[in-house]
């Protein structure tokens, strides 16, 4: 997937996350992290990395734009909801 120009992350940059799927014009983009340090200050790297992916997409066609997306996290249940807390989301 390429990213668009205005992807505040990494601007017209092919990414691939760990896992991406569609159904119709609605998408998922996941990134697994098998450990997620303790040291909470060091975890701004994962969050940009999961943040790439929120942008603008479009079908494998290439034909239609995915209207909607969502972003998963897939993280330490010991660290989840404050990672979750991290990325804003909560």
């Amino acid at each position: 997937m390429t990213t668009s120009t205005e992807n505040r992350i990494s601007p017209s940059k092919v990414v691939t996350p760990i896992v991406s799927s569609s159904s119709g014009v609605a998408g998922s983009y996941r990134e697994a992290k098998l450990g997620l340090p303790k040291n909470e200050e060091i975890w701004d790297e994962d969050i940009e990395q999961l943040a790439k992916y929120d942008d603008d997409f479009w079908v494998v066609t290439g034909k239609e734009k995915i209207s909607s997306h969502d972003l998963v996290a897939l993280v330490p249940l010991a660290r989840a909801v404050k990672f979750a807390i991290g990325c804003n989301v909560v």
